[in-house]
């Protein structure tokens, strides 16, 4: 696996405040230097200094960036007297997939934990006990999922599934996704448009079937993270290449995504689809994201009208659940 997320702990008040370069606290194995600003506030914290260990506690070196800045938004640091503050802008290098902790060097006082995790939905799993209890007693054969990303949500998948496929528009992330997974043989990795690869996949499954459908486009090197709330994955995401479609089918393939499943899949299946607060939104995760014309009172009408349909409600805020047979 390439991109694992950083978790953070921080220990203590000596550290006020503290963020990543570009906000995006991930680890890429393959370029694993990070940069984090600290801002600290306490006791003497001029005078503080600090030690990068790892998990067998030997110390790690960083180097000491100059000119650190304080970002927009926060209390104005100038005004916090001189011996109570610091501020740091520090550079390092994660030895592998392991766990980083920043001490103060003059107590040894552990300020932050830095932890490198495969991120993987908790959510779908549970929901699945859910399902399977309810809707299918008998166990589900087959985990679709479009929009592979970083492959987290297959690896895991793998160990519940029988079968499992993944769908992915980025020719990057995809053959990321077949180095991460080259030790799953139950996992397809499949290459393209969902819109246009799921129907075929659909009618070729036999048995229960879970569809976790999770393909948008996630930004890009076009976008403008400084101006979004999303600070974006380490990696560009794809979107449909088609000029002739709408802004919202080339980022959101969902409602062709629905039909395929609904007129192409045979069998029982429970659909997740992911990112339901979103629809109907323009610019709400980051500056130029459009669902804007999709509809979440007509999807939900659609889905609660369909014959096939056995029950389905909203699962959270951020998703929605439909089962068929």
């Amino acid at each position: 696996m390439r991109y694992y997320m950083i978790n953070t702990t921080r220990s203590g008040t000596l550290l006020r405040w503290f963020q990543f370069d570009k906000r995006r606290p991930w680890l890429d194995l393959e370029n694993p230097d990070c940069t984090l600003t600290l801002q600290l506030v306490g006791e003497a914290a001029a005078n503080a200094s600090l030690r990068l260990s790892d998990r067998a506690g030997r110390t790690l070196p960083y180097d000491l960036l100059p000119d650190p800045q304080v970002p927009q938004g926060l209390p104005d640091f100038a005004q916090i007297p001189a011996p109570r503050r610091q501020l740091l802008r520090l550079r390092f290098r994660f030895p592998g997939a392991e766990p980083l902790y920043l001490h103060d060097t003059r107590d040894g006082a552990l300020l932050l934990t830095l932890e490198p995790v495969i991120r993987y939905p908790a959510f779908l799993f549970g929901l699945l006990q859910e399902c399977q209890a309810r809707f299918c007693p008998e166990g589900f054969e087959n985990f679709v999922e479009t929009g592979t990303l970083m492959a987290h949500t297959t690896l895991h998948a793998s160990y519940w599934f029988p079968k499992v496929w993944t769908i992915e528009l980025s020719e990057e992330l995809h053959a990321q996704a077949q180095i991460s997974l080259a030790t799953r043989p139950n996992v397809t990795c499949l290459l393209g448009n969902s819109g246009d690869v799921l129907p075929d996949l659909a009618a070729s499954l036999t048995g229960p079937s879970l569809f976790f459908l999770d393909a948008h486009w996630s930004g890009d090197e076009t976008t403008d993270w400084d101006a979004s709330r999303f600070s974006g994955y380490p990696v560009a995401t794809a979107r449909i290449a088609d000029p002739q479609l709408s802004e919202v089918d080339r980022q959101v393939p969902l409602m062709a995504e629905l039909t395929a499943l609904a007129e192409r899949h045979s069998g029982k299946a429970v659909v997740l689809i992911d990112d339901w607060g979103s629809i109907g939104r323009r610019d709400f995760g980051f500056a130029g994201e459009d669902w804007g014309s999709l509809d979440a009172e007509a999807i939900r009408a659609w889905i609660a009208s369909h014959p096939r349909t056995q029950f389905h409600f909203r699962a959270d805020h951020h998703r929605y659940l439909w089962a068929m047979a």
